[in-house]
C-alpha cells in the first residue's frame, strides 16, 4: 500500500525517502548512547557490546575476527553518508585505515559495555571530516 499523491496515484518517492528518514531520525537522537539490549534496526556486530570486539582485538585471536567488526563499522558510516537529507558526509580519506581502527579500539576499550554502533559514531562524529555534499 503506497501513499496517494494528489492525482490519486501512489507515491513510491515517499517510501524510497523512507530509509533516508530513519538514518535523519537516528542521527538526531545520536547524541544519546544506545544500550545494545534497546537497539531497533540495527542488526549484526554493530548491535553487540563493544566488549566483544575487544575480546577479538587480544592477542592469540584470529585478526579476520577483528577486521569484520571494522569493515561493519566502514560500512555502517557509508550508510549514514548514503543519506540523502545530509549536507554533509564522513570523509574516510583524512585518516588512515589504521587511525579510524586504533580509534574504535580505545573507544571499545574505555566503553566495553556499550554497543559497538556508538563506536561507529562517535569515530564520525570525532575523528572524520564532515564535508560539504554537491548542491542538488
Amino acid at each position: 500500500m503506497g501513499i496517494t499523491g494528489r492525482e490519486g496515484r501512489y507515491d513510491d518517492h515517499a517510501f524510497a525517502l523512507a530509509p533516508g528518514l530513519a538514518v535523519l531520525v537516528a542521527l538526531g537522537f545520536q547524541c544519546f548512547l544506545v544500550n545494545a539490549q534497546e537497539q531497533q534496526g540495527i542488526s549484526g556486530i554493530g548491535a553487540q557490546r563493544c566488549a566483544i570486539l575487544n575480546a577479538r582485538a587480544t592477542a592469540g585471536t584470529n585478526p579476520n575476527d577483528t577486521a569484520a567488526v571494522l569493515i561493519w563499522i566502514e560500512g555502517f558510516i557509508s550508510g549514514l553518508n548514503m543519506n540523502a537529507e545530509n549536507d554533509f558526509y564522513y570523509d574516510f580519506t583524512g585518516t588512515t585505515t589504521e587511525q579510524q581502527n586504533a580509534q574504535i579500539l580505545a573507544y571499545c576499550r574505555n566503553h566495553p559495555s556499550e554497543a559497538v554502533m556508538n563506536a561507529a559514531l562517535h569515530l564520525a562524529q570525532n575523528f572524520l571530516a564532515k564535508k560539504p555534499t554537491r548542491p542538488r
